[in-house]
């Protein structure tokens, strides 16, 4: 072996046996310092240096047959290497390995084949243990260009049988320390219980193709790593617990097999997903989400999923969502098509705060978490105080059934209502609506009206005795003709929060504007106490949240509403006596006419209703 100076660096030369498949010009692999590769044809060799082969498996014992045990060709091999102050790599030539025993892999050790597909190593071990094992506490290890196949019959796997009990390749060990500066490209892993668990940092895998296992990957207390991944017909994708700073780039899963469960992610922190991709096939329809983050405490952190994309909708079983999300604080996912036919989008619970979502599908973007567009003074769509929303409509009204205050089921406090449905009745709704000058504005736009939706687990909602259909629809009105998109049906989850959205092209001539919040959307009556809370509702225009103070939009006869401080303010006559609306100690109404010597308005000072509310009028004006 050459060393060669270059720059600052000093590169080692290792000559593989390795042809191109243009001209059949042997290659070699420049390894500077041990981390990276570069790969060039043997005639760019500098003159005078001299080329160290790699150390061939079958120089030492392995049999490429597949017949005999290759465990301990494969040790001698390792051991060879590790004589040596520079190891040299390691190549395993095209050919079938069996492996009956753990091959252990220390530091500074290289391992390659000639691709996935050509250079296979074949465990035998059932016992739970690795096919290759990562020395616990080693660095710079790089593994590509080979391929772990386990004695897998794919169409009873498919219908609920089992891998091999072991695991492809495991890296690090929780009790005893970390692998740390690994490198993984090009390796196919088919067949085993584990097709990779990783506890290590630094680390990063290209081009890793994991299929047909019970669990394709298990990352634990992985730090600063980078993760390029393709999962198929796994039982589980994957499982990432005790995690921080990791990113997953070019994401894909798909498969089709009976007894899929979620992939999740636990005690993660500053986690990336880059343009993932979801796929199932329609056979096997999954009863869980693709991914659920935060299933137990403590809370994960700083969760991204950017650019997501999920197909093969109709693979998802009714009320299934593709993502969850509990026990999540602050993150983001965008994506595409994250809703379909019967994609249900993304479910949070009470637990989770400050993700916010942006999808683009059939129906339309919206901005999930309305509180990025509230701030003390501008009412918008939710007002600051669920009871302002209905003062902050022109209309509003529950029909076949009654609209309360909700104070348990919420988000974020309690600005949420409950729309309950009448025993007996079908089609009971809340509407909000605005309506004539206030509607102008909104003329030839198209809107699109997210609203957050717990839907309790009641028979009424059941899956196995559906008879309510939970539903939004954003309606437009010029007179004479309606208009509405709708979203919900049978597509929410039940005892889960669920972000349903609608977009609708207003019309130019438009009266009205309203939403409509559906417990029963079916012909079929209520058995009894169903119903479900809205949290908030967010309006955006293209992407702008509806502002409607800001706008001027907010009016309704002479009554413009404010809020400062989670108080109101509007502008009238005198004092509200509307026995509907709610109004507590400290609300203000100016008048609408004020006039030197006299009172410029009112005060409420007791909480209650039109009718029982107390209103004090201020000190009167100067001559």
């Amino acid at each position: 072996m050459a060393l060669l100076p270059v720059g600052d660096n000093m590169i080692s030369i290792y000559s593989f046996p390795i042809k191109s498949p243009l001209d059949g010009t042997e290659l070699f692999e420049i390894v500077n310092q041990g981390t990276e590769k570069l790969y060039g044809k043997t005639s760019d060799i500098p003159a005078g240096a001299s080329l160290a082969a790699p150390l061939n498996v079958l120089a030492y014992g392995a049999d490429k047959t597949g017949v005999a045990d290759s465990s301990t060709a494969f040790r001698s091999a390792i051991s060879a290497a590790g004589l040596s102050s520079r190891a040299p790599a390691i190549y395993i030539p095209s050919g079938i390995y069996r492996i009956d025993t753990t091959v252990t892999i220390p530091s500074q050790i290289r391992i390659a084949g000639d691709g996935p597909t050509q250079s296979v190593l074949i465990p035998h071990m059932v016992d739970g243990t690795s096919c290759l094992k990562l020395a616990s506490s080693n660095q710079f290890i790089t593994l590509r260009d080979f391929g772990i196949e386990g004695p897998v019959s794919q169409t009873p796997f498919i219908a609920g049988g089992a891998a091999p009990n072991c695991i492809g390749i495991e890296g690090g060990d929780t009790s005893i320390g970390h692998t740390t500066r690994w490198r993984f490209d090009n390796i196919h892993i088919y067949g085993c219980g584990i097709g990779m668990r990783i506890n290590g940092w630094i680390g990063r895998m290209s081009k890793v193709h994991i299929d047909y296992c019970d669990i394709g990957f298990i990352g634990l207390q992985m730090n600063a790593c980078s993760l390029n991944l393709h999962i198929e017909n796994c039982k589980q994708d994957f499982t990432l617990n005790d995690t921080y700073g990791c990113s997953f780039d070019g994401f894909m899963a798909e498969g089709d097999i009976a007894s899929a469960v979620s992939s999740v992610m636990n005690n993660c922190h500053s986690v990336i997903f880059t343009a993932p991709y979801w796929e199932w096939g329609p056979v096997h329809p999954r009863a869980y989400p693709f991914l659920s983050i935060g299933t137990t405490t403590p809370i994960s952190t700083s969760i991204e999923i950017l650019g997501a994309s999920i197909s093969g909708s109709s693979g998802l079983a009714y009320g299934v969502v593709p993502i969850s999300l509990d026990n999540v604080a602050n993150g983001r996912i965008t994506g595409d098509n994250m809703e379909g036919p019967q994609l249900r989008g993304v479910s949070m619970t009470a637990n989770t705060s400050g993700v916010e979502m942006v999808t683009i599908n059939t129906s339309g973007a919206a901005i999930i978490d309305p509180s990025l567009s509230q701030d003390s003074v501008v009412n918008v769509w939710p007002n600051s105080r669920f009871d302002h929303w209905y003062r902050g409509w022109g209309t509003t009204y529950a029909v076949r059934g009654t609209a309360s205050r909700e104070t348990t089921l919420v988000r974020r406090g309690p600005n949420a209502v409950r729309i309950s449905s009448t025993t007996g009745q079908a089609y009971s709704f809340s509407y909000w609506e605005v309506s004539g000058q206030t509607a102008v504005p909104l003329r030839g736009k198209t809107l699109r009206a997210g609203v957050w939706i717990w839907v309790p687990n009641v028979a009424g909602f059941n899956e196995a005795s559906r008879t309510m259909y939970p539903n939004v629809y954003l309606q437009s009105y010029n007179g004479s003709v309606a208009t509405s998109a709708s979203f919900g049906n049978n597509r929410l989850a039940i005892n889960s929060w669920n972000f349903c959205t609608a977009t609708l092209q207003i019309q130019s001539d438009a009266t009205n504007v309203g939403v409509s919040v559906f417990v029963n959307d079916s012909a079929n009556v209520s058995l009894g106490t169903e119903y479900v809370v809205v949290d908030s509702i967010s309006v955006v225009d293209a992407s702008s949240p509806v502002q409607w103070q800001r706008d001027g939009m907010m009016r309704d006869g002479d009554m413009i509403p404010k809020f400062f401080n989670d108080k109101m303010m509007l502008s009238a006559a005198s004092y509200p006596t509307d026995a509907n609306q709610t109004f507590s100690a400290g609300d203000q109404v100016w008048s609408s006419t004020p006039a030197a010597s006299t009172s410029p308005g009112w005060i409420c000072v007791t909480a209650g209703t039109g009718a029982t509310s107390v209103w004090k009028a201020m000190a009167a004006l100067g001559a």
